[in-house]
C-alpha cells in the first residue's frame, strides 16, 4: 500500500457509508481507516459493515478534528495519507492521481 485514507467521523449518519463504498469503488488499494469521534448516531455501525476493509478507531469521548488525525496518522506507515471529511465522494482513479502526482514530486509536502 502507498496510501492510507484517514475519515474523521462525529454523527456523519449515511455519509460515512457513501464516503468507504466511493473509496472501496474508486480502484484504489489504499488502507482506509475511520477516527470516529464518540459519535451518537448509528454512522460507526454502517462502517462496521467493511470490517473487513476497513480499520475502525472508536474514541470514548471526542476528542477533535486534529487529534483525530493524529491517531490516524499514528495507526498507519504508508508514506501518504489522505484526509477526507464524510461528506466526500471519491471518484475513480482519484487516489491513484494523488499518489502519482506526489511520486513524480518529492519536494511537495502535501496535494489536493
Amino acid at each position: 500500500m502507498s496510501s492510507s485514507v484517514a475519515i474523521i467521523n462525529w454523527n456523519s449518519g449515511t455519509r460515512l457509508k457513501t464516503c468507504i463504498e466511493s473509496l472501496l469503488g474508486s480502484e484504489t488499494r489504499a488502507d482506509i481507516l475511520v477516527v470516529d469521534n464518540a459519535s451518537e448516531d448509528d454512522s460507526l455501525e454502517m462502517a462496521r459493515e467493511f470490517q473487513n476493509r476497513v480499520t475502525l478507531i472508536q474514541n470514548s469521548v471526542n476528542r477533535g478534528f486534529a487529534a483525530a488525525i493524529n491517531q490516524a496518522f499514528q495507526t498507519t506507515e504508508t508514506p501518504y495519507v489522505l484526509v477526507l471529511n464524510p461528506d466526500i465522494r471519491v471518484l475513480p482513479g482519484a487516489v491513484l492521481i494523488l499518489e502519482q502526482f506526489m511520486n513524480a514530486n518529492p519536494k511537495a509536502g502535501a496535494a489536493g
